[in-house]
This record gives structure tokens, sequence and C-alpha cells, in this order.
């Protein structure tokens, strides 16, 4: 799953995915060959995998469970829960929005529907609108504000804040050059 998570997910060409995935099954199986039996199995477990973390979500009415929103719903939750920053990029309407208020809407720790769910933190979102104007000091108070979340709940494992930052490519044309602060 980390090797699909960190590789296989970047990858734009359907073509280009199917020659990774093809190239870490050969892999495996020359590995670890008594445990993997069948071809495609990479897909069939990264497609179960989605469907079983989908199924237990509760999704606004009418929502398209396609690839894209498949995807991003999978990687941010493997992401989110183990702590890994993550952005998603992308066209507009290929899912990034829908997707993260999906995760944040079902992840509710101990209040979530599932009890999966009921065993990952509470997420609380801390949204930041990207803009030509931003500065990197408006970009430093959106973290230090997500800190204070993590401060006024005693137990942090049961409160997650995450950082939306939407628009980040807005930013990236600001002449303050706000996006250097989150690589420092």
């Amino acid at each position: 799953m980390a090797l699909l998570c960190c590789y296989y997910f970047r990858l734009k060409s359907p073509k280009g995915r199917e020659n990774y995935r093809k190239t870490i099954e050969e892999q495996m199986k020359t590995s670890v060959s008594n445990l993997i039996k069948e071809n495609d199995f990479l897909e069939e477990l990264l497609r179960d995998g989605q469907k079983k973390l989908i199924d237990g979500m509760e999704l606004p009415a009418d929502t398209a469970t396609n690839r894209a929103l498949s995807e991003n719903i999978f990687v941010l939750v493997a992401c989110i829960v183990n702590r890994i920053p993550i952005i998603l990029c992308g066209k507009s309407g290929c899912s990034k929005a829908s997707s993260v208020q999906i995760v944040i809407s079902n992840l509710k720790g101990k209040k979530s529907r599932t009890k999966y769910f009921q065993t990952l933190p509470e997420l609380v979102s801390v949204s930041y609108q990207g803009s030509q104007n931003c500065t990197s000091e408006s970009v430093l108070k959106i973290f230090k504000r997500a800190e204070k979340y993590l401060k006024a709940k005693n137990d942090t494992d049961q409160l997650l804040p995450v950082i939306v930052f939407d628009e980040i490519g807005l930013a990236e044309l600001s002449p303050h050059n706000p996006l250097k602060v989150l690589v420092t």
C-alpha cells in the first residue's frame, strides 16, 4: 500500500499506472511467491480497500463514486490518520474539494458512524483560501491556529486538525512567495 500511495497515485496516465503496478506485482511475486497466486492482485487489493472505505462513509446525495473521488478519499484517509502531509493537485472538477469534505465529515472520532472510523481521531478542518495576495505570515497563522486545536484538547490522539489550503495554485502566483514557509 505504501508503494501505491507514494508512487502509483502520482502517475497521471492509465498506461503509466498499469506499467508501474505490473512491475511491482512481478517483483512481489518473485519475493513472496508463496503468498501471491493471482494476476492483478494489487489492483484488486486497491479496489477492495477503496470500496470498503467508501461503503463505510456517508456521502452527500447523488454523489458519484468515480475513480478520482475513490482514490482521493483513500489517499486522504491513509495520509491523514498517519499524519503524513498531503497536497491534492488536479484540474477543476476532479473531486478534490468533495473528497476532503467527505473525509472530514465522516472522521468524527468516537461519534463516527462505523466502528472502524470510531477508532480514528476526530478531524477538525482549519481552512485557508489561497490568493495572489497571501503572505508567508498569513500561511503561518493557519498552522498556529491548527496547533491551538491540539493544545486545547488534552487527548491529542482523539482530535486531529487538518489544514485545508484551497486554491494553493493562486498562492503560488503571489509576489510575496507565501509557499516558501511550507518547506521550512
